[in-house]
């Protein structure tokens, strides 16, 4: 697709295959200080210590939901991956991908993919297949993302023009899955019906936005129908923008501003500003707390790891 989209300047084309991510790793950059900067011009220290006091209940519950989107992803995965072909139970799976996902937050975004092909390598589950059902994992997730978002949209309209994010995810996911099923024609011996896995896991993406939603939503104390909606678009748009923009760890400064922009219109600007830094606390604590989980995990399922195999 990009090689005809750049075909009369192929050294375009090299320059964004050879720095993408770090292009990506800057504007991530730049959006962080963006933030920084409107929070400190917004909220004073003493201020953002009064909200987090008053707030903190809230920030906890928040907790609580966005660790439960751990369960449903990790659920997905195992799906997935026991589709491709992987012979390993549930307990290793999870761990591999509990204890990865910190890996989001190196620069490049893509540690905590490497780090699960790795992990999963070595208990038994060779690299096509941990790659096919992670490429299904990342089609899945815009594909969830983009249907949300465009529902959310539609039913409560966002402020600001980001309506092009869910077209250039759901393109994204047609076009992923298209070379996903080309791939694994290729590599997957016996070539099995990824149709069933890749339904179950979407079924488990869209509650994972539907529990994000709700806890940036209690982080802003919406309380009527058409702000939660409207939350729930915000809070997906923002999410699309930091997850398709490569290299950029976690979304890291490029979630919150996309969504300020989205409410600041909506809600106080203060009241925005600590519902997205609460969020990026939430979600630090839960990858944390999931790392930690996904290490016992490990250790309580070291006596049944089979041999490594090659490839």
């Amino acid at each position: 697709m990009f090689d005809s989209l750049f075909a009369k300047r192929p050294e375009v084309a090299e320059f964004l295959r050879q720095n993408g991510r770090s292009i990506g790793a800057a504007i991530s950059v730049l959006g962080l200080a963006g933030f920084a900067y409107t929070f400190s011009r917004n909220l004073s220290p003493s201020e953002a210590g009064e909200m987090l006091r008053l707030h903190w209940m809230v920030l906890l519950l928040a907790l609580g939901l966005y660790l439960i989107t751990y369960v449903l992803m990790s659920t997905a995965w195992f799906v997935l991956a026991r589709g491709c072909g992987a012979r390993i139970g549930y307990r290793l799976l999870a761990w591999a991908y509990l204890v990865s996902q910190i890996g989001k937050y190196l620069p490049g975004n893509v540690g905590h993919l490497l780090g699960r092909a790795y992990l999963a390598r070595n208990r038994g589950v060779p690299v096509d297949v941990s790659g096919i059902a992670m490429s299904l994992e990342l089609t899945g997730v815009l594909a969830a993302g983009a249907l949300f978002a465009t529902m959310a949209g539609i039913l409560g309209p966002t402020s600001g023009d980001f309506s092009a994010v869910p077209i250039a995810a759901a393109v994204l996911a047609l076009v992923l899955l298209a070379a996903v099923l080309f791939v694994s024609r290729r590599r997957l011996g016996g070539r099995p019906s990824l149709t069933r896995p890749f339904a179950v896991a979407l079924a488990c993406y869209l509650p994972v936005f539907a529990l994000l939603a709700a806890a940036n939503t209690i982080l802003l104390g919406a309380a009527s129908g058409p702000l939660i909606l409207q939350v729930a678009a915000a809070v997906v748009l923002s999410w699309l923008v930091g997850f398709m923009v490569p290299g950029a760890p976690a979304g890291l400064g490029l979630r919150e501003m996309s969504f300020y922009a989205l409410l600041a219109g909506s809600f106080p600007g203060p009241t925005v500003l600590f519902a997205a830094a609460g969020m990026r606390l939430v979600t630090l604590t839960g990858d944390g707390i999931a790392w930690f989980v996904g290490l016992a995990l490990g250790h309580f399922a070291r006596d049944v790891i089979p041999s490594p195999v090659p490839g």
